[in-house]
């Protein structure tokens, strides 16, 4: 359960960046991007807002086929204030929602491949939506825990949808459930 606490508040506080991420694609200024191409900017936000922030899971929602969106949200946790960020990137800004408590303390989310191999992976693979959520993070496997991509069709709640956990290193599909 430890481990998709860093998921669960990801999909917590989509709602709250999901306003923000209209008002950018209402401008339509902004190119899609995939999910490393926010990072560093990502790492700076979460540095800003706590100087031990670690990072701990990656999410967005992408449309089509490429891995990319608007805006993609980061997850930070910082050990010293017991407590959690979530950093939204679009055109090189960062914006910072927080929430308190440890429950989603994880490890650091280091090492995973981007969005667009995560879903070429997860199309050859059972996931047909047009509309996919996305969220890299740390999961216990049996080689210990390593960075997953978790992949769902839509938001992996309507009967149908396949929800997939690929390792992000290695490329395996760890689990896939299809909704009933």
């Amino acid at each position: 359960m430890k481990a998709f606490a860093p998921f669960a508040l990801g999909l917590f506080l989509f709602c709250l960046a999901f306003q923000l991420e209209n008002a950018v694609a209402q401008t339509g200024k902004v190119a899609p991007t995939l999910a490393k191409a926010g990072l560093a900017d990502a790492i700076a936000g979460g540095k800003k807002w706590k100087p031990d922030a670690r990072l701990i899971q990656v999410e967005g929602r992408v449309t089509g086929d490429t891995g990319t969106t608007l805006g993609w949200r980061y997850g930070f946790y910082s050990p010293a204030a017991k407590s959690c960020a979530v950093i939204y990137v679009h055109a090189g800004q960062s914006h910072v929602t927080e929430a308190p408590g440890e429950n989603c303390e994880s490890a650091e989310l280091k090492e995973f491949m981007d969005s667009d191999q995560a879903l070429k992976l997860a199309r050859s693979n059972g996931i047909t939506a047009s509309q996919v959520t996305m969220a890299a993070h740390i999961a216990p496997t049996p080689q210990g825990e390593r960075a997953m991509w978790t992949v769902m069709d839509e938001g992996g709640v309507k009967s149908g949808n396949v929800i997939l956990d690929i390792d992000a290193q290695s490329s395996a599909v760890l689990n896939k459930i299809t909704q009933h």
